[in-house]
């Protein structure tokens, strides 16, 4: 694993990030990782919503990508997609689900569990993101009411989903029972 991903997955379980600079002037964080520099805020420093910046800030959010994500794209006014792939970390490839906003015609990628905001085209390289499906946020919504309509959970909808392929993709259960019984992940 990089230590960069070390330290985005540090955010997720509490690790020590004095190895991340914050740059004052450009109110951004600033990774360096030999000739490559990644610039990245946190979801929590920008939003308004005072119950979302705690969750940001305080809890963890390990398997709660997908409904977080859904949701945020909700509050987001530059959501264009909800992007599903696979996220590489730690010799592991996991499903990952992901907000994509434009803002001065740039693409950005919010990644509610990580509480960060990157350059897609950074987030994609860093994490070796491999998009298995975007969905608009009209899509979405619609979607929405229909599967709720059908009684289908939102949670349900968003973890089983058809790669172009025609592989079905759902989110392994063994994983979920895993991290759940794991004190030292959820504290």
């Amino acid at each position: 694993m990089s230590g960069f991903s070390k330290l985005i997955n540090g955010i997720r379980y509490g690790a020590d990030l004095r190895k991340i600079r914050y740059d004052k002037e450009k109110q951004i964080y600033i990774y360096r990782d030999g000739n490559k520099i990644y610039e990245f805020n946190k979801i929590s420093s920008v939003i308004d919503d005072t119950l979302l910046k705690i969750i940001l800030q305080k809890n963890k959010r390990c398997n709660e990508c997908r409904t977080s994500s859904a949701e945020l794209a909700e509050m987001l006014k530059s959501t264009r997609n909800i992007l599903t792939g696979y996220y590489y970390v730690d010799n592991g490839r996991f499903v990952h689900t992901v907000v994509e906003t434009e803002a001065n015609g740039e693409s950005y990628i919010y990644d509610y569990s990580s509480n960060i905001i990157m350059k897609k085209s950074q987030y994609i390289e860093l994490f070796k993101f491999e998009l298995i499906k975007a969905t608009s946020i009209e899509d979405y919504r619609s979607d929405k009411e229909e599967m709720q309509s059908k009684g289908v959970s939102l949670k349900e909808y968003l973890t089983s989903f058809e790669k172009p392929e025609g592989e079905i993709i759902t989110e392994k259960k063994e994983r979920t029972t895993e991290l759940t019984q794991d004190k030292n992940v959820l504290r």
